[in-house]
């Protein structure tokens, strides 16, 4: 189960980097930009089992198990890559709210008074290269748990990784 509720973004490379043994190898999502003539789908955090981890010196090994994705209206920007990075995989089903919607690439344009612009100019897509405008709908949707209740979300994934031995 990987839950990505509450994850409102920050560097996905690392996230992502840590969820390789539950992604295995290849290409994990694309940034689409529609107005650039060349390169309009470039490719992002591809991994192969024959490049070197960070750390360890050595590849991770994959497994190919199913994966429950939780995810909320509070998961956003980074936390939506992570998200699509498991999309189009046999092995995932997503369950909880639908995303934030800040599933773009933004763009950064320094002024003529020294301020920066960030502009949105592309936006993510899975490795199949579908992609997730406004957000990110749940292949279940579970309706939200006060703080305090039983975690309904948690239960519904549960359920279907215990269906799925």
């Amino acid at each position: 189960m990987v839950d990505l509720r509450h994850n409102v973004g920050g560097a996905a490379p690392p996230m992502i980097n840590g969820l390789q043994p539950l992604l295995g190898e290849g290409i994990y999502g694309y940034y689409i930009f529609p107005r650039r003539a060349i390169m309009k789908a470039m490719p992002q955090y591809v991994w192969s089992g024959k490049e070197k981890e960070p750390r360890a010196g050595k590849a991770a090994k994959t497994q190919q198990q199913q994966v429950a994705v939780l995810i909320d209206s509070l998961t956003a920007s980074s936390g939506e890559m992570v998200a699509i990075s498991f999309k189009g995989r046999s092995n995932a089903k997503f369950f909880g709210q639908p995303s934030a919607g800040y599933t773009t690439g933004n763009g950064t344009y320094k002024l003529s008074d020294g301020a920066y612009l960030f502009l949105a100019t592309g936006y993510m897509a899975d490795k199949n290269r579908n992609t997730y405008l406004p957000n990110i709908a749940p292949d279940v949707v579970v309706e939200y748990s006060p703080a305090g209740a039983q975690d309904k979300t948690i239960e519904a994934a549960k359920k279907w990784l215990l269906e799925a031995k």
